[in-house]
């Protein structure tokens, strides 16, 4: 498999592989480097909320049982089976939360693609942002988070409260400029999420304030 791909290949490759998973997501899109727009990139991310629901079965004794069904994941074992997507010998994984594949396997487009489900607890705005990186820059948001007295657990933005500071308020952050306006800082466009971002002391990344609220590279929402 490629190292690396130019960028146009690999949103053209993400947008594909959107359509064919969106119906069986709340919400879909796309994070990384190819959010951020770089040049080239070695892989895919893909961040979703997948359809769930509940189910009549049976237990093995015959008693009617309700059982959650992950649709996404259902449809997902079939584009493996069908040979659109394949999983890689190296380092597997194919968790309940994170899975690695392989798009357009054994040929030229080859490339990686690491999709990331969006869970409860999970708030869609601190996952999107997160995911969508810079890992460092991600990494300066969370640092940021304890310095003002708050933290970024599970995926979700907490207000922490209590002298022993043992208790915390959960923040909604249902869009990514939420989290932003959690932490009391403007939103940043993807492009210019790159490096350590200090707020209180500025920060090269200055010039990527945005007060319009973000842009996505290609969304389902149902």
């Amino acid at each position: 498999m490629k190292d690396k791909i130019p960028l146009k290949v690999a949103e053209d490759t993400a947008k594909e592989f959107i359509e064919k998973i969106k119906p069986w997501c709340e919400r879909v899109d796309i994070a990384g480097s190819v959010r951020r727009k770089k040049a080239v990139v070695g892989d895919i991310e893909i961040v979703c909320i997948p359809k769930v629901s509940r189910v009549s079965t049976a237990d093995i004794w015959g008693n009617p049982i309700e059982v959650t069904v992950n649709s996404f994941d259902v449809e997902l074992d079939k584009l493996i089976k069908e040979g659109v997507l394949a999983r890689p010998q190296y380092l597997p994984r194919f968790g309940q939360r994170y899975k690695k594949l392989i798009a357009h396997p054994g040929t030229q487009k080859e490339i990686q693609v690491d999709i990331f489900e969006c869970l409860p607890p999970s708030h869609w705005g601190v996952f999107f942002t997160i995911r969508t990186g810079s890992a460092e820059f991600s990494h300066s948001l969370v640092t940021y988070a304890l310095e003002i007295g708050m933290r970024v657990k599970d995926n979700q933005l907490l207000k922490v409260r209590g002298a022993n500071k043992d208790g915390s308020d959960i923040i909604p952050c249902p869009e990514e400029i939420d989290f932003f306006a959690g932490l009391g800082i403007p939103f940043i466009e993807p492009p210019l999420r790159e490096g350590w971002y200090d707020p209180k002391h500025g920060s090269t990344l200055d010039q990527g304030i945005s007060t319009k609220g973000p842009t996505t590279v290609g969304v389902a929402q149902a």
